[in-house]
């Protein structure tokens, strides 16, 4: 008996077969990485209530940063002031937390 543990052929070749599968979309034509770039704005922030939340990736759109930028600040705390939403606690933003961060932010720049 060997003092190493055994894997069966059948385990084996189900594990490489799924792992192929998985790379398989990877190396197909026309596959792109995700972008992690800045987003595009989509729509008029005057036209947004102030209590209205928005997503992390339209806020990264409105305010002008990559969206790698928003989750820095998210850790940070030094970003528009997250609300999270049960049950999955995905991150939002008020609008009024927007225009407040935004004004900070460039009052500061002058």
């Amino acid at each position: 008996m060997s003092q190493y543990p055994t894997i069966s052929d059948n385990k084996l070749q189900r594990n490489c077969s799924a792992k192929a599968d998985r790379n398989a979309d990877r190396h197909a034509p026309g596959w792109k990485r995700p972008s992690r770039a800045r987003p595009e704005l989509t729509f008029d922030p005057e036209h947004l209530q102030a209590s209205f939340l928005i997503t992390r990736h339209a806020m990264c759109a409105w305010v002008g940063v990559s969206i790698p930028t928003a989750e820095l600040w998210a850790r940070n705390g030094t970003g528009p002031r997250i609300t999270r939403c049960l049950p999955d606690k995905t991150p939002y933003y008020r609008v009024s937390d927007i225009w407040a961060f935004l004004l900070k932010r460039d009052g500061a720049k002058r």
